[in-house]
């Protein structure tokens, strides 16, 4: 980011007013000025940007989103703010009327050549709006969105204002970007061999392409890719698909690719096409820059007529001496009709909905024309049966370039009566009672509506439809803004077709290109009672949370509670990721749940330099690929166990021989211990019908070709632990004689009750399973404090604290008396027998809970040396310092 004097050199270079300047340094103190929501269209991103620093709220991917990770990986762009400030836009409506009201554009972006608001629209809505308000958005002669309000407005400052469209998005470069990041923004430790290695392979070929190299050179993935990151070798970021590696071609330097890039750019892409201009009938020419067609050619003359539907009179005939075409072909007047012939799409469409018997009678004709010896059931056809045919086969090759098409019966639809037999008004009647009453929210019946139609055809002396053809009428008509209506927004989407066109339009692939790119998390309560350790009491349904990565299908982490989903579960998920595989995905795709949306959440994410993206409201297919996984492990793991509770889908018809309670036999731990087998064993092993192999051959396979990154690896160490610990919703605490005061309880140390320490504002954290524990960081050390009742709040979790808290808010209620709820009451009531009454059963789920967690969880260990931070640059963990006195009274 820019300092102050590189700014003000900034703006001297570009001359800008005062009143611009003020507003520049308004907007890098104060952006963002309102929150983003993406609505039910687009997905939010929080982006955890590295030339800024923070992180940069994007309304959705395709528009905000792929403007930021394209600015922050480019040398133009010096700093960018999201949702920066509001201007005052004025315009002239239609009817001359003025219109002045509020805006705030997407972003505002310093660069070197100047400042911009920059306004991001998809292209579809663009055109939209073009149409609707043309004195706001149109278009100007280079082909570039304008906003006319937006520039005068930002012309008061002397800023530019430019509308971004997707048009002006690099899929293939986003796409790169995400792929090498881990090598842009930390370089891997050198490999001085593997780098002489890739330096010798390419001395004797000036390119490769990247899977020739990673099958050539063991284990050069990291080496390669760091190579290509930092400009070491050349690679073409901006078209080629680093991930397509079959594809994707690696030169030595720029030389090289310059040579190469040189020699495809002299391929002719498409045959120049006949250069000699045979003038037979049937044969176009373009004569004056109008398209003509041989009709009949004598010994003398030719007779032509104009294709061009704009010709006075209609078509226009002429007849042209055969010495003059050949003088006006020579002189390059006449020349070859030079369309090009580009009918692919419409042969494949023609081929697809056409009938077997249909198919088969071209195949029939194809033969009798070019077969040699053909012996078939059209042997005695006509020969001028088979002068139409080869007539037909001739006019498809020449205007759609496949031949065989003009075989099949009927392929230009120009035979039937293509006429609706139905009356125009009966058709006009039928489409008024559909959007008046089908789209009605009563949900009227199609029996009332034909009745209706039928009374309406009878007054006015029609004959009316059958009610087939007024069903058929009605599947005509309906479409997903009709299905709104009538059924609702979540009903409608569930009638949707799942439109593959949408997917398959090249932008990153929605599941990632290699392993840790994408990766979703979700909770769901698994259909399954379990039991306690110790006197068998039935216990309450377990909630299983899951990261899996959307690449590979492979699970990343789990984690199993008998509490609901909060962000407890997104700690100990992220967690179990890092001590699991050491790496926490790029990508973490989640719904709109609270826990998700939590500030801590946010918080933990952006340390780690991760990005969140928030599924779509009311879209259940943008998360399908954990939703299935959920499906997939209840019908083969969780329906296979004694307690499920299958037989209370049915519960009037429930027996007590079937009751899940009196079935369940499962503990926590030992349930645990399977579910943990069952993903490691069986679905990691089996084969996956999406993927074509199992989750764990793609996994494997795609480190393979993607690196292992291990300077990306995150140490599970103490520093990592006291990064997931939450805090207040100030992130600090003030210190006090008596210490520091978190989540209403006072906790202390030495460290705090030094004179020059009182007074300050210091980052606190706080363990939620051990309450007895704050961490306070003084002196750039992290130090532990215990709370004043530290035997009474040792060990208990903020879960229970939070019961303990809500019983005596009740209590105080019901006795119309305000108490004030203090560490003193906390403490005093969690020592009698009524406290035992109320946190029995949350103190038994942890119990529970606590003898199936890995035995390594929670446990703070040193931090080796020489290990390294994934991006160590945004996160700045100090050492634990933890003070352990003799006595309890020195706190």
């Amino acid at each position: 980011m820019l300092s102050d004097t590189e700014l003000q050199e900034l703006f001297d270079r570009l001359d800008t007013p005062e009143a611009g300047r003020k507003r520049v340094k308004w907007i890098r103190e104060n952006a963002p000025v309102r929150t983003v929501g993406g609505g039910k269209r687009s997905n939010i991103v929080r982006y955890a940007s590295r030339k800024m620093g923070f992180v940069i709220e994007c309304e959705a991917r395709s528009t905000e989103y792929a403007a930021a990770v394209t600015w922050d990986f480019d040398d133009e762009t010096l700093e960018f703010y999201s949702q920066p400030s509001t201007l005052t836009l004025r315009k002239r409506l239609p009817n001359d009327r003025r219109s002045t009201y509020t805006y705030t554009p997407d972003f505002f972006r310093i660069t070197n050549s100047g400042f911009e608001f920059i306004e991001c629209k998809t292209e579809q809505d663009l055109l939209v709006l073009a149409i609707k308000s043309p004195h706001t958005y149109s278009v100007d002669e280079s082909k570039s969105w304008r906003c006319a309000p937006g520039e005068e407005s930002a012309a008061e400052f002397g800023v530019m204002f430019r509308v971004r469209s997707t048009n002006d998005n690099n899929p293939v470069l986003i796409e790169n970007i995400e792929f090498l990041r881990d090598y842009l923004v930390a370089e891997p430790q050198t490999d001085v061999g593997q780098q002489c290695a890739l330096r010798e392979y390419l001395t004797d070929r000036p390119w490769a392409t990247a899977a020739a190299i990673l099958g050539a050179i063991p284990n050069i993935a990291d080496t390669l890719y760091a190579e290509i990151a930092k400009g070491r070798v050349t690679f073409d970021l901006v078209n080629e698909r680093i991930a397509d590696t079959e594809r994707a071609l690696v030169f030595r330097d720029k030389q090289s690719a310059s040579a190469y890039r040189t020699f495809a750019q002299s391929r002719i892409s498409e045959p120049r096409g006949n250069v000699i201009l045979e003038l037979l009938p049937g044969t176009r020419f373009d004569w004056d820059g109008k398209p003509w067609e041989v009709i009949n050619r004598g010994d003398t003359l030719i007779a032509c007529r104009c294709l061009d539907p704009g010709a006075q009179g209609g078509t226009e005939f002429i007849d042209l001496e055969s010495t003059l075409v050949d003088a006006l072909a020579k002189e390059g007047k006449i020349i070859p009709y030079a369309k090009p012939v580009d009918g692919k799409e419409d042969c494949l469409e023609w081929l697809e909905r056409a009938s077997d018997d249909q198919l088969a009678r071209a195949l029939e004709r194809y033969k009798a024309l070019f077969a040699v010896n053909y012996s078939g059931p059209l042997t005695t056809s006509a020969t001028r049966t088979r002068q139409y045919w080869l007539a037909s086969f001739r006019r498809a090759q020449r205007f759609k370039g496949y031949g065989f098409v003009g075989l099949i019966p009927n392929w230009e639809h120009t035979q039937g009566n293509r006429q609706r037999r139905i009356d125009p008004p009966v058709v006009s009647i039928m489409a008024d009672i559909f959007h008046r009453d089908w789209t009605d929210p009563r949900q009227k019946s199609n029996t009332a509506m034909f009745g209706e139609v039928i009374n309406r055809c009878e007054a006015i002396g029609l004959t009316a439809p059958s009610r087939k053809t007024f069903l058929r009428e009605i599947r005509i008509l309906k479409n997903s803004d009709a299905a709104v209506k009538r059924f609702g927004s979540r009903v409608a989407y569930e009638m949707e077709p799942i439109l593959l066109a949408d997917w398959l339009d090249y932008t990153t692939p929605r599941h990632g290109t290699h392993p840790f790119h994408i990766a979703h998390l979700d909770h769901t309560p698994l259909p399954i009672r379990l039991v306690s350790r110790s006197n068998r009491k039935l216990l309450k349904s377990v909630w299983l949370s899951l990261m899996v990565c959307a690449y590979s299908r492979k699970i990343l982490a789990y984690y199993l509670t008998f509490d609901p989903p909060s962000y407890r579960s997104n700690m100990m998920i992220i967690r179990d990721c890092v001590r699991r595989h050491g790496r926490v995905p790029q990508f973490v795709v989640v719904d709109n749940g609270k826990d998700f949306q939590s500030g801590y959440f946010d918080r933990l994410l952006a340390a780690l330099n991760r990005n969140k993206l928030h599924r779509r409201p009311g879209r259940p297919r943008d998360g399908g690929v954990i939703e299935s996984l959920f499906n997939v492990t209840q019908e083969t793991f969780i329906f296979n166990l004694l307690g499920n509770t299958q037989a209370d889908r049915e519960f009037r018809k429930k027996t007590k021989s079937v009751a899940p309670e009196r079935l369940a036999i499962w503990t926590y731990e030992r349930f645990n211990m399977r579910l943990e087998q069952y993903f490691n064993n069986v679905y990691h092993e089996n084969y996956h019908s999406t993927l074509g192999c199992s989750p764990n051959e793609m996994f494997n396979r795609g480190l393979d070709i993607s690196g292992q990154r291990e300077h990306t690896r995150i140490p599970y160490s103490k520093a990592f632990l006291m990064l997931t610990f939450p805090s207040t919703p100030k992130g600090t605490a003030k210190i006090t004689v008596r210490g520091i005061k978190v989540n209403y309880l006072y906790y202390t140390s030495p460290v705090l009750r030094i004179f020059r320490s009182i007074g300050q504002h210091v980052p606190v954290r706080y363990d939620p399973f051990n309450m007895g524990v704050a961490y306070a960081y003084v002196d750039n050390r992290w130090h532990e404090c215990h709370s004043e009742h530290y035997l009474t709040f040792r060990g208990r979790s903020e879960k229970e604290m939070q019961i303990a808290s809500e019983f005596l808010r009740g209590k105080a209620r019901q006795a119309g008396i305000e108490a004030p709820l203090n560490a003193k009451r906390l403490a005093e009531f969690l020592n009698t027998t009524a406290a035992d009454e109320v946190l029995d059963m949350q103190r038994l789920y942890e119990e529970e809970s606590e003898s199936g967690r890995p035995v390594d969880d929670g446990v703070i260990t040193e931090v080796t040396e020489g290990s390294v931070w994934s991006d160590a640059e945004a996160v700045d963990e100090p050492e634990l310092h933890v003070y352990k006195p003799q006595l309890l009274g020195d706190f």
